[in-house]
């Protein structure tokens, strides 16, 4: 492909990346063309990236919240703490989401290279290049102050450059830059982490046999970028815990979170409830004040939601909703202070008694929809009967016939990303197409699967956004086995 052909391509993809940005922009800022403010710095858990930087320039210390913990991995610090240190915050901020959706426009192109790289096919390589172009679920998060769409792009930058280095017998240039942008990934979204042992088990596989010193370096210099920043972090965390943190304080955000609060959230997952407050009709909405329901536009859903098999003689609806009520109290202590200590001691303590034993009498009684039955529930609900259109600002009933096409549209092109994808993968698993890359790329996606609704016991839908590239890499490799003769390792 000749230089000219990859710029316009390249600059193509970004202008129409940007065109999308500029677009979910104005859904959230209707006012954008005069205030030009791309970003919403309180949406989600945007200030769990932006606040740690802030304090650091106005503070001296990067740390999160009023106190000093391992929150968030600062993956998305490497881009705004520089812009911060040249603009003033309000043009930082844009500037990082500018800067994101360019590197979510050429990461579209790259994607679009690798499976022209493995398969020699120039109609799947245009193929890979529109369908991730116009993916909204993925463009979606480019106007978002979160890391999906910045690890979603280091992710396909990482996976270029190690099918390169494989072409060209490891090579080590190549293999480094592969980890450092996976490490970037991992200091994107923690949860990748494991993903470090696919690539490991690649060089093991092609070089034990050879020499196992060599395993050793290559294993080295393509981990080396996560080691060294890795380190800087600990020291960070190690100065403010007492104790090595190597990701975070806590699996979910770092945050140290209350008992209660874990209590809550056991609970609700061991029945295979909905744990997002800021979802409607869920069981955590149920749980949540007026005042933060009315925050969000919806009302409080009824008790009935929660199945009839928690409930005993001893353990009743008015149980349940006395729970409710000491949530409440604590859930508005945090802003207000309004409760002494005796208080709050006393409802932290009752809530975690009663919601644990209301989880253990469940588990004791129907061990089967504990083990099987919720954790299947939530991968339903995170493949099949998610919303593919959840981040579109309106519902299909109150949509323009124009909207309710798109609406349509929109949820068909992602449904069948997902399902079409899956449905390669089982193909390509059936006729053995696994070779080193293919088998770091299969393994992603069923790690991204299996983590979040089975081990982690969620269907949060932003989860699924780095899967998205892979499945329709594995659609357009699956294609090609179609027509061509497999790749060999």
């Amino acid at each position: 492909m000749r230089v000219k052909t990859k710029v316009i391509l390249i600059s193509f993809s970004v202008l129409v990346k940007l065109a999308m940005l500029f677009a979910f922009a104005y859904q959230t800022n209707p006012n954008l063309l005069h205030d030009f403010k791309l970003y919403n710095e309180y949406a989600g858990d945007a200030p769990d990236y932006i606040e740690p930087v802030e304090n650091l320039l106005t503070h001296g210390s990067y740390y999160f919240g009023e106190n000093n913990y391992a929150g968030r991995m600062p993956g998305m610090t490497v881009l705004y703490l520089p812009l911060r240190l040249l603009f003033e915050k309000h043009i930082a901020l844009n500037l990082l989401l500018i800067i994101q959706t360019i590197l979510s426009g050429v990461s579209v192109f790259f994607l679009a290279k690798l499976v022209y790289k493995r398969t020699s096919n120039i109609r799947l390589f245009y193929s890979t290049l529109f369908i991730y172009l116009f993916c909204t679920y993925v463009s979606r998060h480019d106007a978002a102050l979160m890391t999906e769409s910045l690890a979603a792009s280091s992710l396909i930058f990482s996976l270029y450059y190690f099918n390169k280095a494989i072409s060209l017998d490891f090579d080590k240039k190549h293999l480094f830059f592969s980890g450092a942008f996976f490490s970037w990934c991992v200091f994107l979204r923690p949860y990748m982490l494991p993903v470090f042992g696919l690539f490991w088990l690649v060089l093991l596989y092609h070089h034990y046999k050879v020499s196992f010193k060599k395993v050793i370096l290559l294993s080295f210099i393509f981990t080396s970028t996560f080691i060294v920043a890795d380190i800087a972090w600990i020291i960070r965390n190690y100065k403010f815990e007492h104790k090595i943190v190597p990701l975070q304080s806590t699996l979910y955000k770092g945050y140290d979170f209350t008992g209660w609060y874990k209590s809550k959230g056991y609970f609700i997952s061991s029945f295979g409830g909905d744990g997002l407050s800021w979802s409607p009709n869920s069981h955590a909405a149920w749980f949540s004040s007026d005042e933060y329901l009315k925050k969000y536009g919806f009302e409080r859903p009824g008790i009935e939601i929660f199945p009839e098999t928690l409930f005993y003689e001893d353990l009743t609806k008015d149980t349940l909703r006395k729970v409710q009520s000491y949530i409440i109290e604590l859930s508005k202590d945090a802003d207000l202070k309004h409760l002494d200590k005796k208080q709050r001691d006393f409802y932290e303590s009752e809530v975690v008694r009663i919601l644990d034993e209301f989880r253990n009498r469940y588990i004791e009684n129907y061990p089967f929809q504990y083990y099987v039955v919720s954790p299947l529930k939530y991968l339903v609900e995170f493949t099949v009967l998610q919303s593919y259109t959840y981040y579109l600002p309106y519902t299909f009933n109150e949509a323009s016939i124009f909207g309710k096409i798109f609406k349509i549209f929109t949820y068909s092109y992602n449904f069948l990303i997902v399902h079409v994808g899956f449905l390669s993968l089982i193909w390509l698993f059936y006729k053995r197409k696994i070779d080193s890359l293919n088998f770091i790329i299969y393994f992603t996606i069923l790690f991204i699967l299996i983590f979040f609704p089975i081990l982690r016991r969620g269907s949060e839908y932003r989860m699924m956004v780095l899967a998205f590239p892979l499945f329709i890499y594995v659609i357009n490799y699956f294609i090609s086995t179609l027509r061509y003769k497999s790749i060999n390792p």
